[in-house]
């Protein structure tokens, strides 16, 4: 079109100004104005359009002027040319879906955006009306009503539209979102897979067939889509950030490292990756590249919570409690500012933030904050979660604040009357106030009521042991066993009990018995091999039990403690130091591996580092803080005394 109408305009001038017409004119001043937009002078050329409209109010130059107008937002404009273009042309299809365009402008800008919403509807349905061959605009059309949520107008038009000629790719990509929002994802399947197979490299309808199977945990067959892409050795930011995603989600960590670095080499600026690169390292024990790409995603948008809860949970893995904790509290007052505004997402993080604050105060035996951390986190949670109570009872409870303990655990046992722990920790405050004839017949009571189950016995067990009861605890698992005695969880605690009360040889013998019931009773196998390896007998045997318990769970940093613990026992030195470390890369806040690790360390000459690894200890709240610093003084004095 711009090439005809210049070339009319040319030949209408060739005999010199003074032969000019006024159609002349509007041609000649519409061709200038192509060329002005050619060089993105666009200001320019809309008022060389103006002028050429003033001339010669053709139809066609009108929605010229028009597009213009849209183009740059001047929706005002747009519409009264469009108008006067119809009047001219009634039913005319281009100017009806200029009108469309101009109407759903005003929407997006703000502008009576419901009113503007329904005129631009109208206008499209005009335009399809006029010309229903057209695919633009009834692309258009059916692209708004999936919009707003008129799914089976814009399924209908797409089908109708069907009938006249094969929907093309666009289309038939959001034909098939459509059928996910209604619900019918295995027709949008067929749709795309379909697209996908004659056009591998239609990234659209790739992308949104990857999406389709991620919904569905459909992860390998996800990532595998994107397998012509690489082949066609397509170097892409966005290619690279997806696959880096997909395998992250997918649990393939170094695959997920591997693509999320190439696309940071081939645009370093764009800091959006460095959070999910950081959770990958950390996945595979990088922890400083982890703590690297974290920091940089903090730097770079330091008001995501999301990027701040996962900074501080980082530190925290690290073996830097403080930091963690000031990082947690830094996100619990940011997100405080704007409550109001948090999505779910965000809810959610506030809520294990604040949790995970209340933690490490119990194990720095703050419970003052630690209560007011859980009960902030139970409030956030609107009470949904009774684990988040029955914490913040026991926080209660630990800080000696007996009457609320009880009062918020009875409360929580109105809400959640299957939550059995709520009913055990009211047995627990009344052995914390000292009644034991009335906390006995609660826990006997309580057992009868719950039909002596086993989980009844093993909590009962437990609570008894928490409060160091442990011959009331070891009785009453025994009479457990009396009803369940082929229960690996019952054995397993009656033994822990029997090794509290420094009765070895029968513990080993229920924790034994607890393996032979279930072989793969982890924490059954780890206590058994830790317990022999503390008391320095039948070591080689203390070895067998932790590494059946690591086969179990390879990364469980308790039990590589324990594994370390027990070759520590033997003298095997380096292979002892190897395991405390990988226990320390997966957990580097327990300080029964610090203190482990700096028993090591004096006994291998390195006095100042078994210092530094005790300090850490106690940082992280070990729970016999006096022998520990008892060892620092006596190892200081000998490190002082050799300068």
């Amino acid at each position: 079109m711009v090439l005809s109408l210049a070339a009319a305009g040319a030949t209408a001038i060739a005999g010199g100004p003074a032969d000019l017409s006024r159609r002349a004119q509007a041609y000649h001043l519409y061709a200038q104005a192509q060329m002005l937009m050619f060089e993105r002078q666009e200001e320019a050329a809309l008022r060389l359009l103006e002028q050429a409209v003033e001339r010669d109010p053709d139809p066609a130059l009108l929605l010229e002027t028009a597009r213009a107008h849209d183009a740059l937002g001047q929706f005002d404009r747009a519409l009264a040319l469009a108008r006067r273009a119809l009047q001219l042309r009634p039913g005319w299809a281009d100017a009806w879906g200029l009108l469309g365009d101009a109407h759903l402008g005003q929407a997006r800008a703000g502008v009576d955006v419901e009113a503007s919403i329904e005129q631009a509807l109208e206008a499209y349905r005009e335009a399809v009306r006029a010309d229903p061959d057209d695919p633009a605009t009834t692309r258009a059309l059916a692209e708004l009503c999936f919009q707003i949520g008129r799914l089976e107008e814009a399924e209908e038009l797409l089908a109708s539209h069907a009938t006249l000629r094969p929907l093309g790719p666009s289309m038939s990509i959001l034909l098939s979102r459509i059928h996910i929002k209604s619900g019918q994802p295995e027709k949008a399947e067929t749709i795309l897979a379909g697209i996908v197979s004659r056009s591998p490299l239609n990234m659209e309808a790739v992308d949104s067939l990857a999406s389709l199977y991620e919904s569905s945990d459909r992860l390998d067959e996800a990532i595998a889509l994107y397998d012509p892409a690489l082949r066609a050795d397509v170097a892409d930011t966005g290619l690279f950030d997806r696959l880096g995603l997909l395998h992250l989600e997918a649990g393939h960590d170094r695959e997920a490292i591997d693509f999320l670095e190439k696309a940071r080499r081939l645009d370093p600026g764009d800091t959006r990756r460095l959070l999910p690169l950081a959770q990958a390292y950390e996945a595979v024990g990088a922890y400083d590249a982890a703590a690297e790409a974290c920091e940089g995603a903090v730097a770079s948008d330091p008001s995501s919570l999301e990027t701040l809860f996962h900074h501080a949970r980082l530190q925290r893995k690290l073996g830097d409690p403080g930091s963690a904790r000031r990082r947690y509290e830094e996100m619990i007052r940011l997100a405080e500012t704007r409550r109001e505004t948090l999505t779910e997402r965000e809810t959610t993080l506030l809520t294990l933030a604040s949790a995970q604050v209340g933690l490490m105060a119990m194990e720095a035996h703050d419970y003052d904050a630690a209560a007011a951390a859980f009960a902030r986190a139970a409030e956030t949670d609107k009470g949904d979660r009774p684990e988040l109570v029955f914490l913040l009872a026991r926080a209660l409870l630990q800080r000696g604040d007996l009457e609320a303990a009880d009062r918020t655990a009875a409360e929580a046992e109105q809400r959640f009357p299957e939550a059995l722990e709520m009913r055990i920790l009211r047995g627990e405050v009344l052995l914390a106030r000292g009644d034991e004839e009335e906390s006995g017949a609660y826990f006997r009571a309580l057992l009868e009521s719950e039909a002596r189950s086993v989980e009844a016995y093993v909590g009962v067990g437990e609570a008894l042991m928490r409060r160091k009861r442990y011959e009331d605890a070891e009785a009453t698992l025994a009479d457990g066993l009396k009803n369940h005695e082929d229960d690996d969880r019952l054995l397993f605690s009656h033994g822990a009990a029997l090794e509290r009360l420094g009765k070895i040889e029968p513990a080993e013998r229920a924790l034994a018995r607890a393996v032979a019931v279930n072989p793969e009773n982890a924490m059954a196998l780890n206590y058994l091999g830790y317990m022999l390896a503390d008391q320095g007998v039948r070591l080689s045997d203390s070895v067998t039990y932790v590494e059946r318990a690591l086969a179990l769970d390879p990364e469980n940093p308790a039990y590589l403690d324990s594994l370390g613990w027990a070759l520590f026992k033997l003298e095997r030195y380096e292979p002892a130091e190897e395991k405390l470390r990988a226990a320390l890369r997966y957990d580097a806040a327990d300080p029964a591996i610090r203190e482990h690790l700096g028993d090591l360390l004096v006994a291998t000459g390195r006095d100042e580092e078994a210092v530094r690894e005790w300090e850490a200890a106690l940082a992280c709240g070990h729970e016999e803080p006096d022998r520990i610093r008892e060892k620092v003084a006596r190892v200081q004095k000998r490190i002082k005394a050799a300068r």
